[in-house]
């Protein structure tokens, strides 16, 4: 009897074993197809990906704008839109100025196109041209418009900081009017008995340092 018993017994281990084989066989190649991949999915590119990457900062920052826009109440999605459009605009004027001057300020030999437009040419025979006494003169010439260039860089350096003076004003003046506007109609939308004006200052005072 216990032969007998030894013998089923291995009989239905061995059993056991070949349908576990065939088992880890069958998974293996069903993983095998799952993973399995072709060369044009392997070589895919998301066009999501090339379209930001020929996006300007100034367009990246409009979509999230809108996105963040978008996940707010209806009553206040359009001004937060708005006012964030608006900012943006402002914020890019203010910003192209301020990198033109700074391209000046820091490259002494960079002339501005509206520089120039200093143009000047004698009007004088091969002869004369080619004389040594004339190629001094234009030497001295030369050099004058070049100061003249210079001269007009400074000019231009100089109306540019009142621009960005005035940007710099409106950049403020209006980003404290958009606040505002979100303020109010947050607090119209939830019919909250507050002062508007006090809200903002608050607001101000804490985020002015």
């Amino acid at each position: 009897c216990t032969s007998l018993l030894r013998l089923r017994y291995a009989k239905i281990t061995r059993e056991k074993s070949k349908m576990a084989t065939e088992t880890a066989s069958d998974a293996m190649n069903t993983t095998n197809k799952r993973v399995r991949f072709s060369n044009q999915d392997e070589l895919h590119t998301p066009q999501t990906t090339t379209t930001r990457a020929g996006m300007t900062p100034k367009d990246v920052t409009i979509n999230s704008v809108r996105s963040f826009a978008a996940t707010l109440r209806t009553h206040l999605s359009p001004i937060v839109l708005s006012a964030g459009l608006s900012h943006i605009d402002l914020l890019h004027k203010w910003s192209t100025k301020c990198r033109q001057h700074g391209k000046m300020e820091n490259d002494i030999d960079f002339i501005p196109r509206s520089a120039r437009l200093v143009h000047f040419d004698f009007e004088v025979s091969n002869q004369v041209e080619t004389s040594e006494v004339f190629q001094e003169v234009k030497a001295q010439t030369d050099l004058l418009i070049q100061k003249l260039r210079l001269n007009l860089k400074g000019q231009v350096m100089e109306a540019l900081k009142i621009e960005i003076l005035i940007l710099r004003k409106d950049l403020y003046i209006n980003l404290v009017k958009e606040i505002y506007s979100i303020i109010q109609g947050k607090l119209l939308a939830e019919k909250k008995d507050a002062n508007t004006h006090l809200v903002l200052s608050t607001i101000i005072h804490y985020n002015s340092e």
